[in-house]
């Protein structure tokens, strides 16, 4: 977990908290969120989003969907299913099987003991001396077992990630903004949110008007959003798609804007405005 890069502060801990809720054999966890929060002190609102990123990255499975209250069931892995250098799910390296009689890099038999006669010269060869010959396959050995081990460690960097094309990654995108909002729209409403061709449309042009990477963020962001038109709504997609610029701007600055407060800054322009045009007819008089 600490050699992972990939995992962020908040997915570390949540990780951490699994693991303790986890059966020592099985790896099956069924913490409630309220009670991952509570170990985490990370909000509970926040727990779903990141309980998903875990188990894209290979580190937990998820199975069903809990609330805040209900528990979801959990599968936690000591290691990640798929590699950190390169997303790929890990597969088991087998090991070459070393050949007694040749070498494994100079493909030459090793050399002997003895006199031997050369079958094309007919003369006898030099005898090589017992500790010598021990030395040179010592020598050996060690070069055939690091180049052995280099190629372990260094094939898993070496692999070349796949590449994605632009349509696979706004794909992606998308899949992952509806699946925010539905994890979302499930906890706070306690029922999936209604899918059709009408809203799958809607969560394209969503995509479309604003950072993708942004999009799950926004859309999870709206649905916490207790603004009295969003609510009577029932946090209707379309107001996300709607309102997808002004939402943006309150999930980056963390300041909500209703109409209420809206009313409060438009009446202290109006006072301000009012200041102003005293302050100008004191000046022509002055003036005058």
């Amino acid at each position: 977990m600490i050699a992972d890069r990939r995992l962020t502060c908040r997915q570390f801990k949540i990780l951490c908290a699994l693991m303790l809720f986890a059966d020592a054999t099985t790896g099956e966890a069924h913490p409630k969120k309220s009670q991952i929060a509570e170990a985490t002190g990370i909000a509970q609102n926040k727990i779903s989003e990141e309980t998903r990123a875990l188990a894209e990255l290979g580190w937990i499975e998820k199975h069903g969907s809990g609330g805040h209250s209900i528990p979801t069931n959990y599968t936690v892995f000591n290691t990640p299913k798929t590699s950190p250098d390169t997303g790929l799910l890990n597969q088991p390296q087998k090991r070459a099987a070393k050949d007694k009689t040749t070498s494994p890099k100079l493909g030459m038999y090793q050399p002997q003991i003895g006199t031997t006669t050369s079958p094309k010269l007919g003369q006898n060869q030099p005898q090589i001396g017992a500790s010598q010959v021990t030395d040179q396959q010592q020598t050996i050995e060690q070069t055939n077992n690091r180049v052995a081990l280099e190629g372990e460690l260094l094939a898993p960097a070496e692999a070349a990630a796949p590449t994605e094309s632009e349509s696979d990654i706004f794909k992606t995108a998308c899949r992952k903004t509806w699946a925010a909002y539905a994890s979302a729209y499930h906890d706070r409403y306690s029922i999936e949110p209604v899918r059709n061709q009408k809203i799958n449309t809607q969560v394209v042009q969503f995509c479309k008007r604003i950072p993708q990477d942004e999009a799950p963020h926004i859309a999870e962001h709206f649905v916490s959003s207790n603004s009295a038109f969003y609510v009577s709504r029932g946090h209707q997609f379309g107001n996300l798609l709607a309102d997808a610029e002004k939402l943006r701007t309150e999930w980056a600055t963390g300041r909500r804007m209703t109409s209420a407060t809206a009313r409060q800054i438009d009446a202290t322009q109006t006072n301000l405005n009012a200041v102003d045009q005293a302050l100008a007819m004191m000046t022509q008089r002055r003036n005058a």
